[in-house]
């Protein structure tokens, strides 16, 4: 090994000295082969220099001399000088180095070669890193900015994109429940508890007032701060009511929902052509709150079909709707002062010409997705160098005349038209959202003087048998306070609540069909209307002041008392003090609810107390006579009993037992699915027993996989099933009509049933069309038993009983308008 020397060497004006000895602001550089090798070398054993001749520039090819003889970086390397040895030569004395070689990799390290006999023409002096002049701290540094209004503000880390703004997007908890159920039951019912006792702390906290929305009546708002926790804002569900439409539309058909809203599409629908399916009145939320594409903040879960009375042992049974615990939670965070609006489908404003130029949601999406873009352009423009306001609006000007010009586009138009100046832009931004914009957050103020409260009641089961529900006073009610105000909904002719039972006879023989129609010819809705006996007008409440029950001490004395709350015509609303002098014909005119009746405290009531009021002598009279001739439809060995509503709805308790299995003339099942999903491979077609089956139809079938077969019947279910026919009827994205075949066997754990699921009319492709009325059916093997229930055939529910009780609520005669007492 060359021995350490301390000598050193001068040439052009540097001495190289062992590394150990040299400045710390600079370092060696060794020159090497090009392209050396940093990996299959030995680091151990020492090398002299010129062992490889490419080391020497002359000695590359002409190739490497092309490209690298004005720049040799690739040969030099990071070296550390360990020593210096001097030897006497012919012409002088000979000076070379020892050094260790590094690799180029800085973080690596590592040494890759051991040399010797470097000359010094193969060492060079570099800056140590960061030593360099570059590197001084008082260098001077700054960027060279280039001018704003040629670089892209998308390229800018402080601009804002449109869609960092959310314009629209409602904010949802995350305990809020789906649309039909509730996920977290627990901790659902804490929060209804803790919502309750706000409630009760509360002067009122759902009121129904104006609505933001011209021309739209009342809606409802919220006074107070709701979390989107899904609680009912009223604090309790309700009751919605299925009644018969008929062959002829009501005055208020606007109000009505359709019957698969809430399970009940089967309950009163005939599947007649030419009459009307079920239909539904639903109460507070459902009549009162409007419908606003843009800010729907309210959904529905279904109410339950509950019998309270069996027909069979209870007089009141049929009385009153079954249909229970109907609900609207919040489902998004609502601030104290706002409108909650419900959703009633884009369809039902598609289909009434006086909304065609109001905007849908997605409308309402592009428009906030357009000023978010707009207010992008505001926000991330200095000192207007891009963008001036006005240039904005013109430009909003130029989207609205030249993008949606189309017909389809026209409700977006209209959703854009809110907005034509930067003031109105900034009001979008500060409500977060175009369709927000055109609302206003009411005070606690306003909605006192112009408001009513819904929520000084609420709803349970009644103290009083045969009753139902009940209402009952959430927080204490001074004598002559207002419990509830209601708009009332007008129905003129008592003709309206009956049933034509002959003419659905008629009509059931015309299309040859076959139904027992032995039903109450008079509307369960007719109990839930007030009236006068000389008069023609029918008043429905809008509000859960269908629920007070009637109390006098002519009752029995068991429960018989003076009732607590009277009605009295509403004095807070000038048209209703208008029309109440006018005759019925401009009553008649009143497209919406434009009387109201409030109900009023008669005395003090106290917290939790239910309220009454007197429905009048002669609704007494008409009960008292119901029970004297009550019998029961039930025969005493209970072989009918298993018809009454109750008794079915209890059949859904045992769902495994195989008694229950076969459809009877009251009763059928349903199997939750989603027809739209199922497989059309899956399908086999039933025909009518006169189709002619052929080789060639059933090879066709299998080739164009429209089907398993066309078969005349399966399991006994033919053509003519009833089935078929009231899946018409059905939601198919929820539930239809099923048969049972047969048992799987007992399965604790998930029990199985084997059903087949009757389809809607088939409007498929493939080869359906060559034959006349095929009607679809699937064959499920392995079907959940807790997705099937045991229902009521249509008109066979206790609310459709010939002997249940009818008779509309008496107005007193002493508030009754003298005029509008237009009978006999």
């Amino acid at each position: 090994m060359v021995p350490n020397g301390n000598l050193t060497f001068k040439h052009t004006g540097r001495d190289i000295v062992p590394s150990s000895d040299l400045s710390d602001h600079y370092a060696y550089e060794c020159r090497l082969e090009p392209f050396s090798d940093e990996k299959n070398l030995d680091a151990d054993v020492f090398q002299s220099y010129d062992s490889h001749l490419e080391v020497y520039p002359e000695n590359w090819s002409d190739y490497m001399k092309q490209l690298y003889g004005n720049n040799d970086f690739i040969c030099w390397y990071p070296c550390v000088i360990e020593s210096i040895n001097e030897q006497q030569q012919e012409n002088g004395t000979a000076t070379t180095f020892v050094a260790r070689i590094h690799a180029k990799k800085e973080k690596e390290n590592k040494v890759i070669r051991l040399v010797q006999n470097i000359p010094r023409n193969g060492i060079r002096f570099v800056d140590a890193p960061y030593s360099s002049n570059y590197h001084l701290k008082s260098a001077f540094r700054h960027y060279i900015p280039i001018p704003d209004l040629m670089f892209p503000p998308l390229w800018r880390d402080d601009f804002k994109p449109a869609s960092s703004f959310n314009l629209g997007k409602k904010t949802r908890a995350s305990a809020a429940p789906a649309a039909t159920t509730i996920v977290d039951e627990e901790n659902h019912h804490q929060a209804e508890q803790q919502h309750e006792a706000v409630l009760r702390a509360a002067e009122c906290g759902v009121y129904y007032a104006p609505s933001n929305i011209p021309n739209a009546g009342f809606g409802i708002y919220t006074a107070l701060p709701l979390s989107g926790d899904g609680v009912v804002a009223r604090g309790t569900p309700i009751p919605v009511i299925p009644f018969y439409n008929g062959t002829t539309n009501w005055s208020f058909y606007n109000y009505f929902w359709k019957g698969s809203e809430h399970y009940a599409e089967y309950e009163t629908s005939l599947w007649l052509d030419g009459f009307n399916d079920t239909d539904l009145l639903v109460v507070n939320e459902g009549s009162l709150a409007n419908y606003h594409p843009g800010l729907v903040n309210q959904q529905s879960i279904p109410a339950i079909f509950e019998p309270m009375l069996d027909r069979c042992t209870d007089p009141g049974a049929g009385a009153f709707s079954d249909y229970i615990n109907s609900q609207f939670f919040t489902s998004f965070v609502t601030g104290a002062g706002e409108e909650m609006f419900v959703d009633y489908g884009t369809s039902w404003t598609k289909k009434r010409p006086a909304f065609q130029d109001v905007p849908l949601s997605n409308d309402w999406e592009k428009s906030n997705q357009i000023m978010a873009m707009l207010w992008a352009l505001t926000i991330n423009n200095d000192n207007d160098s891009f963008w001036k306001e006005s240039e904005i609006i013109d430009f909003l000007d130029l989207i609205k005349q030249t993008i949606f010009t189309e017909d389809d586009q026209h409700r977006t138009k209209v959703a854009l038209s809110t907005v034509s100046s930067m003031e109105e832009l900034s009001h979008v931004i500060e409500r977060n959202g175009t369709a927000q914009s055109t609302m206003q957050v009411r005070s606690q103020q306003w909605l006192s003087e112009n408001g009513h409260c819904l929520d000084h009641v609420y709803v349970t089961d009644s103290t009083i048998k045969q009753a139902g529900k009940g209402c009952f006073a959430r927080r204490f009610l001074k004598k002559n306070a207002v419990v509830l105000s209601s708009p009332m909904l007008t129905t003129f002719g008592k003709e309206r609540f009956e049933i034509n039972i002959t003419e659905i006879r008629e009509q059931l023989k015309k299309e040859g069909k076959e139904y027992d129609i032995e039903i109450n010819e008079e509307l369960l809705v007719l109990n839930y209307h007030f009236t006068h006996p000389k008069s023609s007008v029918y008043l429905f409440p809008t509000t859960s002041a269908i629920m007070f029950n009637h109390n006098s001490q002519r009752m029995p004395t068991d429960y018989g008392r003076e009732p607590n709350a009277k009605l009295r015509w509403s004095t807070r609303n000038e048209k209703n003090n208008l029309l109440l002098q006018r005759p019925l014909e401009d009553l008649k005119k009143e497209p919406y609810s434009a009387i109201a009746l409030d109900i009023v405290a008669t005395r003090d009531i106290e917290v939790d107390e239910e309220v009454f009021i007197d429905y009048g002598i002669k609704w007494e009279e008409a009960w008292k006579m119901h029970l004297q001739n009550w019998q029961s439809p039930c025969s005493k060995d209970g072989g009918v009993a298993s018809h009454s509503s109750r008794a079915i709805r209890l059949m859904n308790d045992d769902k495994s037992n195989p008694k229950y299995y076969p459809w009877s003339k009251d009763r059928f099942t349903v199997c939750g699915v989603n027809w739209n999903a199922v497989k059309v491979k899956d399908i086999i077609f039933v025909i009518h027993e006169n189709e002619t089956i052929t080789p060639y139809l059933n090879a066709l079938v299998q080739e164009q996989r429209a089907g398993k077969a066309y078969q005349v019947g399966l399991a006994n279910i033919t053509w003519h099933h009833p089935g078929f026919q009231y899946a018409r009827l059905a939601a198919v994205n929820r539930r239809l009509p099923c048969v049972i075949i047969g048992d799987n066997g007992r399965n604790e754990e998930k029990p199985t049933l084997q059903v087949a699921i009757l389809g809607p009319k088939w409007r498929g492709g493939g080869v359906a069309h060559f034959i006349s009325t095929p009607r679809p059916m699937k064959i499920v093997s392995d079907y959940p038993v807790k997705d099937i229930e045991f229902m009521n055939r249509p008109f066979k529910s206790d609310m459709h009983w010939k002997g249940a009780f009818r008779h509309p609520i008496n107005i007193p005669d002493d508030i009754f308008p003298p005029q509008w007492k237009d009978l006999s």
